[in-house]
């Protein structure tokens, strides 16, 4: 028996060939799982360069960059994940974090990135 697997987005793909040569039959399935986006990364925030920062397995994955404007006011400009750990829900987990911090803190929040008004737009507050 032959097995693939194959990761596309937040599903693998596993894929499985047989051959009998007794009968020479063949048959293939395949079947698809779900990955959790349930894997942890630490988030560590910044304030000095306005940035929460993303580490898995102690390598720096991924920001959240924002700026304050104004007085009671927080931008989220610039969310980035590294390219090898995207579709795993990294970025909604530093999204969150990022939000939860502006509500604790009592800011009004603001999207300049699109992920996270996107993120918004899906949760609202």
């Amino acid at each position: 028996m032959d097995v693939w697997a194959f990761v596309k987005g937040n599903t693998l793909l596993v894929r499985t060939q047989s051959t009998r040569a007794a009968v020479f039959a063949a048959f293939e399935t395949e079947f698809f799982i779900p990955i959790s986006s349930n894997m942890k990364i630490n988030i560590r925030h910044d304030q000095e360069d306005q940035q929460f920062t993303a580490c898995h397995e102690e390598a720096e994955i991924g920001e959240l960059a924002y700026a304050l404007p104004e007085a009671q006011i927080i931008d989220f400009q610039h969310t980035f994940i590294e390219e090898e750990h995207r579709g795993k829900g990294y970025a909604g987990q530093l999204i969150k974090h990022g939000i939860e911090y502006a509500i604790q803190q009592k800011l009004e929040i603001r999207a300049s990135c699109p992920a996270v008004a996107k993120y918004l737009e899906k949760n609202p507050l």
